[in-house]
């Protein structure tokens, strides 16, 4: 989700990816001929997300530990990589593809958690799936990953060399919180929004989302502006003041500009809000915005409060405590539930949990599960039925739950 590439970029990232997906393990077979499994965990462990990061990653261990790190005759180790590194303060596309590399050279690699960013997961993906690795995010929510509509050309495809799906996610993509970002602007009163975005995977990915659902229900929008570096906010503000928006959605990562940006939307919009996706709603970020700023803010994240889940996520959070000393990150639950996706896919493939391509053919095939998320099922894409999005503001710093919107209800 976080710090994607430029779109500019994005081109030569996917050839990269396509390159390097030819230097796997070179082993033809799909078992791993060992009782012995190992899954991978991808994150960025430094830089401006790196505390929900981490807080992702130890919900992924505890998923294992619950499981006593066995299945059947089966064991199960993670082995967690960092996909950041500290000259770019984020994830670094070099060390992406080293990660999914290791991986699939790794006879004993049963599956791949990761990544948080949606760039990043479009270069591990086609390096991951030339091996046929199963690859579980809880993060990566752009759509041209699994699905055509929204997708840019010859998406999703690219990603998947081997022509079998082999990705998935339990987080709803971004076609969902698009749908979730509109219903919200039309009940704040928004009429006329104006779409900025920052050409990363993530951030453009839902402000595109935004305006092809907008176009397809008949609604107007005042414009839209890319920003491609900081030398860019000022025009983009511009352009937002010269459209006479009475809202504007900021599609942006975490940025060095991004506060900048905000700032000074406010300052051009004073009676207009600023709606943002799930890219800007960690806690770190928002405890950092002027309080000027903060009323203005309305975004929109998967996460919602464990109150409004069922039974087992109370479980999961007190349990996170009691191992961790503290409270989870909101995002964490999707990492934890990605993990016992990633075990009920080797269980369900009975004799053959060691078996590459039977464990991701048993990840496409789960229907009907009741998790610490409530009830969803996988779809032929590797999609989450789950079609719920939470809305929050930012009051006094913190991220503040204001309600839930179901994107499939009228």
């Amino acid at each position: 989700m976080r710090r994607a590439p430029t779109s500019a970029l994005a081109p030569l990232l996917a050839a990269l990816a396509l390159l390097l997906a030819g230097c796997g393990g070179g082993n033809d077979s799909t078992t791993t001929g060992s009782t012995a499994l190992t899954i991978y965990s991808s994150l960025p462990l430094q830089g401006p997300t790196a505390a929900e990061s981490r807080s992702v990653l130890d919900a992924e261990k505890l998923a294992l530990i619950e499981q006593d790190g066995r299945i059947g005759d089966l064991t199960v180790k993670l082995v967690a990589l960092d996909d950041s590194t500290a000259d770019r303060q984020g994830w670094d596309p070099a060390q992406t593809s080293r990660n999914a590399r290791r991986a699939v050279q790794d006879r004993s690699a049963i599956a791949y958690l990761g990544e948080s960013d949606s760039g990043a997961t479009a270069i591990s993906l086609p390096i991951l799936n030339a091996d046929g690795l199963l690859q579980v995010s809880a993060q990566s929510t752009y759509v041209g990953l699994t699905k055509t509509a929204g997708a840019d050309k010859g998406e999703p495809e690219k990603y998947y060399p081997s022509g079998k799906r082999s990705f998935g996610r339990d987080v709803p993509a971004d076609d969902v919180q698009a749908a979730a970002q509109l219903q919200w602007q039309a009940q704040d009163g928004c009429s006329r929004p104006f779409v900025l975005d920052d050409r990363s995977f993530d951030g453009r990915g839902v402000a595109e989302e935004l305006r092809r659902l907008a176009l397809r229900d008949g609604r107007p929008m005042a414009g839209a502006f890319s920003i491609v570096d900081a030398g860019h906010v000022d025009d983009a503000v511009k352009a937002v003041t010269d459209s006479r928006a009475d809202c504007v959605f900021v599609g942006a990562t975490q940025q060095a500009w991004t506060m900048r940006l905000l700032s000074a939307l406010h300052r051009a919009l004073p009676e207009g809000h600023i709606f943002a996706p799930d890219e800007l709603a960690t806690e770190d970020f928002v405890a950092r915005i002027p309080a000027a700023v903060q009323s203005s803010l309305r975004l929109t994240s998967p996460a919602l409060p464990t109150r409004l889940h069922p039974p087992a996520a109370a479980a999961f959070v007190a349990s996170y405590r009691r191992t961790y000393g503290a409270e989870p990150a909101p995002q964490a639950i999707y990492g934890y539930e990605a993990m016992k996706l990633v075990l009920v896919a080797i269980n369900n493939a009975r004799g053959k949990g060691n078996d590459r391509d039977a464990v991701r053919r048993q990840f496409f095939r789960i229907k009907d599960r009741d998790s610490v998320l409530g009830p969803y099922s996988i779809d032929a894409n590797g999609d989450t039925t789950i079609d719920d999005y939470g809305l929050y503001e930012v009051r006094g710093g913190r991220l503040t739950f204001v309600r839930k919107i179901d994107t499939a209800a009228p």
